[in-house]
């Protein structure tokens, strides 16, 4: 008996050796697939292609050559005499250079400082915008420079066949967008814009556009994926409107990066932000670019304190900004026993605007949403019903995704 007991003891013991022996070869297995897939990743992410340039100009340099500057630490960033084109015999100024795929670049043309850089008709610098997937030939005209005589837009095609190879000639994801810079106000340090216009902006000059504003406030943490995403707002906007899932419309975002004030709660409420948005930067697209300015065709955007300050535009202003959409959007302080639900419910104000409110569903982003849902049920009492949408992942896929629903809900169909 007592054998029978230790021959049945060493087999449980060897059933078990043989289940973690297997669990084992099952968790390295797995461990090895997700090592190979990593890697994988990280090659992908950090893959250069090759993107050729071929740039004629309409008007005469002179003795001038044309450099290239932009966002990419191989051009400065943003030096703008470190990266020479090289002049071809018919006139033509040529290069091929390696730049990262999947990441959003930003290039200027200039002859040498940002002094003479490219323009468009009215005398605004241009800045180009893209997003690379792989090896890419850029044929470009350039109209205009910043500082010739006359400043004149040249209309007169120029007729040349130059020679590439070795690159592949494809149409490049490119987007023409604007920049203005050292914009300020009372209480605002300076800071600048750039303006993202839809395709159809050039060809159709009898047709104006709705707006969203996108504040890009400091986040602290410099791998937060939501924040780092709301920086390609422009890129997912245009592929919005390009995959005709929204109406046209131009975006404009404004850049704070250095204001680390807009990126702490505060219970002042940002007035010499929100005062530099309503009387410096919207009155300045609108007397520029062909925009729709009503309340109904105008929003802003933004996460975090952002998010607040689009809610408080569009309800202290909603005769201005009609619409706003909130990600993660911060209406309360614990640490400071401060709510603005409270002061929204104490005001004799309501609002005719539209919200959007977005909380995903990591232990991170639930934090907002007992604020989130405190504002929500305050609104209500006073006849305002925003959108919730609540549970999306906060990966760095559905940040993107997050975006989206958020512009769609301003423009889409």
């Amino acid at each position: 008996m007592k054998n029978s007991s230790i021959r049945c003891l060493v087999k449980s013991i060897s059933s078990y050796k043989i289940i973690f022996y297997l669990l084992s070869t099952i968790a390295l297995i797995f461990n090895t697939l997700d090592i190979q897939g990593q890697r994988n990743r990280y090659r992908q992410s950090n893959r250069n292609v090759s993107v050729s340039f071929i740039v004629k100009s309409a008007t005469s340099l002179n003795s001038d050559k044309i450099y290239i500057t932009g966002n990419l630490p191989g051009f400065g960033p943003w030096v703008p005499n470190k990266v020479a084109l090289f002049k071809y015999p018919d006139g033509s100024w040529i290069a091929t250079y390696k730049m990262p795929v999947g990441t959003p670049i930003e290039l200027q043309y200039t002859r040498g400082s940002f002094e003479k850089v490219e323009t468009d008709r009215e005398g605004d610098e241009l800045l180009h915008s893209f997003v690379l997937s792989r090896d890419t030939l850029i044929k470009h005209t350039i109209r205009s420079w910043k500082g010739s005589a006359g400043g004149n837009y040249n209309e007169s095609p120029i007729n040349s066949n130059p020679k590439v190879v070795k690159v592949k000639p494809v149409k490049p994801a490119f987007q023409f967008v604007r920049k203005h810079q050292d914009l300020s106000s009372d209480g605002v340090s300076r800071r600048k814009i750039t303006v993202h216009l839809p395709k159809s902006y050039e060809t159709d000059e009898q047709k104006n556009y709705p707006v969203v504003y996108v504040h890009l406030v400091p986040v602290s943490g410099s791998t937060d994926q939501l924040n780092e995403r709301m920086f390609d707002t422009g890129v997912i906007a245009k592929q919005l409107m390009l995959n005709g899932e929204s109406d046209e419309f131009i975006t404009v975002m404004v850049h704070s990066s250095a204001d680390y004030t807009l990126g702490r709660f505060s219970t002042s409420q940002y007035y010499p932000y929100r005062n530099f948005l309503l009387n410096v930067v919207k009155p300045l697209v609108d007397n520029k670019y062909r925009t729709k300015a009503d309340a109904a065709n105008t929003a802003s955007l933004g996460i975090y304190s952002g998010a607040l300050i689009s809610f408080l535009l569009t309800w202290e202003h909603s005769e201005v900004f009609g619409k706003s959409a909130c990600i993660n959007p911060i209406f309360e302080s614990t640490a400071k026993y401060f709510t603005y639900a409270k002061q929204v419910r104490e005001s004799i104000e309501t609002s005719t605007g539209s919200f959007y409110f977005d909380s995903g569903s990591t232990r991170p982003d639930l934090r907002f949403e007992p604020g989130i849902e405190r504002m929500i049920m305050v609104l209500n009492e006073k006849g305002v019903y925003p959108e919730f949408y609540q549970g999306s992942e906060h990966s760095n896929a559905d940040s993107r995704i997050r975006i989206k629903r958020a512009l769609q809900h301003l423009f889409g169909w």
